[in-house]
Protein backbone atom coordinates (compact mmCIF):
# COMPACT_ATOMS: atom_id res chain seq x y z
CA UNK A 1 0.00 0.00 0.00
CA UNK A 2 2.62 2.38 0.72
CA UNK A 3 4.60 2.09 -2.39
CA UNK A 4 1.25 2.58 -4.38
CA UNK A 5 0.77 5.76 -2.44
CA UNK A 6 3.72 6.86 -3.01
CA UNK A 7 3.10 6.95 -6.84
CA UNK A 8 -0.46 7.79 -6.69
CA UNK A 9 -0.77 10.93 -4.03
CA UNK A 10 2.25 13.02 -5.80
CA UNK A 11 0.12 12.35 -9.65
CA UNK A 12 -3.27 13.20 -7.93
CA UNK A 13 -1.50 16.87 -6.93
CA UNK A 14 0.29 16.73 -9.91
CA UNK A 15 -3.67 17.01 -12.09
CA UNK A 16 -4.59 19.58 -9.20
CA UNK A 17 -1.97 21.75 -9.39
CA UNK A 18 -3.05 21.55 -13.70
CA UNK A 19 -6.46 22.76 -12.44
CA UNK A 20 -4.88 25.85 -10.54
CA UNK A 21 -3.40 27.38 -13.75
CA UNK A 22 -6.82 28.14 -15.26
CA UNK A 23 -8.15 29.97 -12.43
CA UNK A 24 -4.77 32.00 -13.00
CA UNK A 25 -5.15 32.82 -16.33
CA UNK A 26 -9.14 33.80 -15.86
CA UNK A 27 -7.58 36.03 -13.08
CA UNK A 28 -5.36 37.88 -14.78
CA UNK A 29 -7.65 37.94 -18.00
CA UNK A 30 -10.40 39.62 -15.95
CA UNK A 31 -8.36 42.24 -14.96
CA UNK A 32 -7.47 43.55 -18.66
CA UNK A 33 -9.29 45.36 -21.62
CA UNK A 34 -12.16 43.45 -23.11
CA UNK A 35 -11.77 40.82 -20.28
CA UNK A 36 -15.04 38.87 -21.91
CA UNK A 37 -13.84 38.57 -24.96
CA UNK A 38 -10.52 37.54 -24.07
CA UNK A 39 -11.84 34.81 -21.42
CA UNK A 40 -14.08 33.04 -23.84
CA UNK A 41 -10.82 33.14 -26.37
CA UNK A 42 -9.00 31.26 -24.00
CA UNK A 43 -11.61 28.78 -23.46
CA UNK A 44 -12.15 28.18 -27.27
CA UNK A 45 -7.97 28.16 -27.16
CA UNK A 46 -7.60 25.63 -24.08
CA UNK A 47 -10.39 23.05 -25.57
CA UNK A 48 -9.36 22.59 -29.05
CA UNK A 49 -5.53 22.62 -27.10
CA UNK A 50 -6.86 19.54 -25.01
CA UNK A 51 -8.06 18.15 -28.24
CA UNK A 52 -4.30 18.05 -29.85
CA UNK A 53 -2.96 16.91 -27.27
CA UNK A 54 -5.06 13.84 -26.62
CA UNK A 55 -2.85 10.92 -28.87
CA UNK A 56 -0.09 12.93 -26.94
CA UNK A 57 -2.11 11.51 -23.78
CA UNK A 58 -2.88 8.48 -25.38
CA UNK A 59 1.13 8.19 -26.25
CA UNK A 60 1.85 9.07 -22.23
CA UNK A 61 -0.56 6.30 -20.62
CA UNK A 62 1.41 3.87 -22.66
CA UNK A 63 4.67 5.38 -21.60
CA UNK A 64 4.02 4.16 -17.66
CA UNK A 65 3.26 0.13 -18.37
CA UNK A 66 6.40 0.14 -21.09
CA UNK A 67 8.95 2.11 -18.79
CA UNK A 68 7.81 -0.34 -15.91
CA UNK A 69 8.30 -3.38 -17.77
CA UNK A 70 12.03 -2.82 -19.20
CA UNK A 71 12.93 -1.37 -15.68
CA UNK A 72 11.93 -4.49 -14.17
CA UNK A 73 13.83 -6.30 -16.86
CA UNK A 74 16.66 -4.21 -16.08
CA UNK A 75 16.67 -3.46 -19.72
CA UNK A 76 17.77 0.93 -19.36
CA UNK A 77 18.55 1.04 -23.08
CA UNK A 78 15.00 -0.17 -24.10
CA UNK A 79 13.76 2.99 -22.29
CA UNK A 80 15.77 5.54 -23.65
CA UNK A 81 15.24 3.99 -27.13
CA UNK A 82 11.21 3.54 -26.92
CA UNK A 83 11.20 7.30 -25.20
CA UNK A 84 13.42 8.53 -28.29
CA UNK A 85 10.66 6.70 -30.18
CA UNK A 86 7.75 7.92 -29.01
CA UNK A 87 8.82 11.48 -28.54
CA UNK A 88 9.79 11.41 -32.48
CA UNK A 89 6.41 10.38 -33.18
CA UNK A 90 4.65 13.15 -31.15
CA UNK A 91 6.82 15.82 -32.53
CA UNK A 92 5.81 14.71 -36.30
CA UNK A 93 1.93 14.49 -35.31
CA UNK A 94 2.86 18.67 -34.29
CA UNK A 95 4.37 19.27 -36.98
CA UNK A 96 2.81 16.99 -39.36
CA UNK A 97 -0.88 17.44 -38.17
CA UNK A 98 -1.66 19.72 -35.68
CA UNK A 99 0.55 23.06 -37.57
CA UNK A 100 -1.68 22.80 -40.81
CA UNK A 101 -4.95 21.82 -39.34
CA UNK A 102 -4.66 24.97 -36.84
CA UNK A 103 -2.97 27.47 -40.05
CA UNK A 104 -5.65 25.75 -42.32
CA UNK A 105 -8.91 25.63 -40.36
CA UNK A 106 -8.10 27.89 -37.15
CA UNK A 107 -10.15 30.82 -38.32
CA UNK A 108 -13.03 28.82 -39.50
CA UNK A 109 -13.43 26.69 -36.20
CA UNK A 110 -13.24 29.79 -34.54
CA UNK A 111 -15.51 31.62 -36.21
CA UNK A 112 -17.58 28.41 -35.38
CA UNK A 113 -17.01 28.11 -31.68
CA UNK A 114 -17.40 32.18 -31.13
CA UNK A 115 -20.31 34.54 -30.31
CA UNK A 116 -18.83 37.66 -31.07
CA UNK A 117 -16.70 39.00 -33.84
CA UNK A 118 -14.15 40.52 -31.52
CA UNK A 119 -13.95 37.16 -29.56
CA UNK A 120 -13.77 35.32 -33.17
CA UNK A 121 -10.99 37.33 -33.71
CA UNK A 122 -8.87 36.64 -30.67
CA UNK A 123 -9.63 33.22 -30.95
CA UNK A 124 -8.70 32.96 -34.37
CA UNK A 125 -4.95 34.14 -33.72
CA UNK A 126 -4.83 32.15 -30.37
CA UNK A 127 -5.44 28.81 -32.23
CA UNK A 128 -2.06 29.47 -34.11
CA UNK A 129 -0.44 28.92 -30.85
CA UNK A 130 -1.74 25.30 -30.12
CA UNK A 131 0.85 23.80 -32.49
CA UNK A 132 4.16 25.29 -29.94
CA UNK A 133 2.26 24.53 -27.33
CA UNK A 134 1.39 20.89 -28.33
CA UNK A 135 5.49 20.89 -28.95
CA UNK A 136 6.25 22.58 -25.35
CA UNK A 137 4.12 19.93 -23.96
CA UNK A 138 5.47 16.68 -25.34
CA UNK A 139 8.27 15.90 -22.59
CA UNK A 140 6.92 17.00 -19.57
CA UNK A 141 3.43 14.75 -20.58
CA UNK A 142 5.91 11.85 -21.59
CA UNK A 143 8.56 12.29 -18.75
CA UNK A 144 5.92 11.72 -15.50
CA UNK A 145 4.81 8.77 -16.64
CA UNK A 146 8.08 7.70 -17.62
CA UNK A 147 9.37 8.39 -14.03
CA UNK A 148 6.04 6.63 -12.02
CA UNK A 149 6.87 3.50 -14.34
CA UNK A 150 10.14 3.64 -12.68
CA UNK A 151 8.79 3.53 -9.27
CA UNK A 152 9.78 7.72 -8.68
CA UNK A 153 6.50 9.77 -8.54
CA UNK A 154 8.03 12.83 -7.16
CA UNK A 155 9.91 14.21 -10.14
CA UNK A 156 6.53 14.49 -11.59
CA UNK A 157 4.95 16.95 -8.59
CA UNK A 158 8.02 19.06 -8.45
CA UNK A 159 8.05 19.92 -12.17
CA UNK A 160 4.12 20.36 -11.90
CA UNK A 161 5.38 22.85 -8.86
CA UNK A 162 7.48 24.30 -11.29
CA UNK A 163 5.73 24.96 -13.86
CA UNK A 164 2.12 25.95 -12.69
CA UNK A 165 2.75 27.63 -9.58
CA UNK A 166 7.08 29.21 -10.18
CA UNK A 167 6.45 29.71 -14.03
CA UNK A 168 3.08 30.76 -14.54
CA UNK A 169 2.30 33.95 -13.58
CA UNK A 170 5.98 35.19 -13.76
CA UNK A 171 5.78 34.08 -17.49
CA UNK A 172 2.34 34.78 -18.06
CA UNK A 173 2.48 38.53 -16.53
CA UNK A 174 5.80 39.19 -18.50
CA UNK A 175 4.17 37.97 -21.88
CA UNK A 176 1.19 40.35 -21.27
CA UNK A 177 3.70 43.29 -20.46
CA UNK A 178 5.57 42.34 -23.96
CA UNK A 179 1.97 42.33 -25.93
CA UNK A 180 1.46 45.58 -24.29
CA UNK A 181 4.64 47.25 -25.12
CA UNK A 182 4.20 46.18 -28.88
CA UNK A 183 0.25 47.07 -28.74
CA UNK A 184 -1.06 43.69 -29.52
CA UNK A 185 -3.86 42.17 -27.05
CA UNK A 186 -2.90 40.69 -23.80
CA UNK A 187 -4.46 37.41 -24.39
CA UNK A 188 -1.79 37.03 -27.13
CA UNK A 189 1.14 37.65 -24.95
CA UNK A 190 -0.18 35.57 -22.04
CA UNK A 191 -0.14 32.62 -24.27
CA UNK A 192 3.28 33.15 -24.85
CA UNK A 193 4.06 33.05 -21.52
CA UNK A 194 2.35 30.20 -21.21
CA UNK A 195 4.08 28.47 -23.89
CA UNK A 196 7.41 29.80 -22.23
CA UNK A 197 7.04 27.91 -19.02
CA UNK A 198 5.78 24.59 -20.30
CA UNK A 199 8.53 24.86 -22.38
CA UNK A 200 11.10 25.34 -19.69
CA UNK A 201 9.67 22.63 -17.51
CA UNK A 202 9.90 20.19 -20.28
CA UNK A 203 13.60 20.88 -20.88
CA UNK A 204 14.02 20.91 -17.00
CA UNK A 205 11.91 17.61 -17.50
CA UNK A 206 13.47 15.60 -20.01
CA UNK A 207 17.27 16.62 -19.20
CA UNK A 208 16.19 15.42 -15.74
CA UNK A 209 15.32 11.85 -17.17
CA UNK A 210 18.17 11.66 -19.34
CA UNK A 211 20.82 11.89 -16.21
CA UNK A 212 18.50 9.54 -14.17
CA UNK A 213 19.13 6.77 -16.88
CA UNK A 214 22.50 7.82 -17.43
CA UNK A 215 22.71 6.31 -13.73
CA UNK A 216 21.27 3.85 -13.92
CA UNK A 217 23.18 2.66 -16.68
CA UNK A 218 26.14 3.70 -14.42
CA UNK A 219 25.21 1.66 -11.37
CA UNK A 220 24.28 -1.26 -14.09
CA UNK A 221 27.86 -0.86 -15.73
CA UNK A 222 29.48 -0.68 -12.03
CA UNK A 223 27.68 -3.99 -11.12
CA UNK A 224 29.48 -5.51 -14.39
CA UNK A 225 25.70 -5.89 -16.34
CA UNK A 226 26.74 -3.64 -19.55
CA UNK A 227 23.46 -1.57 -20.34
CA UNK A 228 21.25 -3.59 -18.27
CA UNK A 229 20.31 -2.61 -14.47
CA UNK A 230 19.10 -6.47 -13.61
CA UNK A 231 18.52 -9.96 -15.07
CA UNK A 232 16.42 -9.54 -18.29
CA UNK A 233 14.41 -13.16 -18.49
CA UNK A 234 12.16 -12.99 -21.68
CA UNK A 235 9.22 -15.59 -21.49
CA UNK A 236 9.89 -18.53 -23.75
CA UNK A 237 10.38 -22.61 -23.22
CA UNK A 238 14.18 -22.09 -22.28
CA UNK A 239 13.11 -19.97 -18.91
CA UNK A 240 11.91 -22.93 -16.85
CA UNK A 241 14.04 -25.89 -18.19
CA UNK A 242 14.82 -28.50 -16.18
CA UNK A 243 18.13 -30.30 -16.25
CA UNK A 244 18.69 -33.27 -18.64
CA UNK A 245 16.14 -31.64 -21.12
CA UNK A 246 16.53 -29.94 -24.40
CA UNK A 247 14.45 -26.44 -24.36
CA UNK A 248 11.02 -26.79 -26.47
CA UNK A 249 11.86 -30.37 -27.28
CA UNK A 250 11.48 -32.67 -23.95
CA UNK A 251 13.70 -34.48 -22.44
CA UNK A 252 17.08 -35.20 -23.91
CA UNK A 253 18.46 -38.39 -24.99
CA UNK A 254 20.52 -40.00 -22.50
CA UNK A 255 24.05 -39.69 -24.46
CA UNK A 256 23.06 -36.16 -24.63
CA UNK A 257 22.30 -35.14 -20.96
CA UNK A 258 24.95 -34.10 -18.58
CA UNK A 259 26.82 -36.23 -16.19
CA UNK A 260 24.81 -36.65 -13.24
CA UNK A 261 20.96 -35.22 -14.56
CA UNK A 262 20.37 -39.71 -15.26
CA UNK A 263 17.07 -40.25 -13.05
CA UNK A 264 17.21 -43.21 -11.62
CA UNK A 265 14.24 -44.84 -9.85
Amino acid sequence: MRSLLSLAVPSSMTYGLMAVETGLVNWLLARQPDATESIAAYGIYSRVLQFAIMPIIAAAVAVLPYVARRFGEGNIEAIRHGMRQITLAAVVYCVGLVTPMMILGGPRLARALAESPRTAELASVALAFCPLACLAIIPFALCRPAFEGLQRGRPGLLMAVLRYVVLTIPCAFAGMRAAHALGRPALYGLLAGLIVASGVSSTVFFTWMQRFLNRLEAEARAAGSPGQAGPTLEPGPERFTAPGTIPGEGPAPISARPDGTDLRE
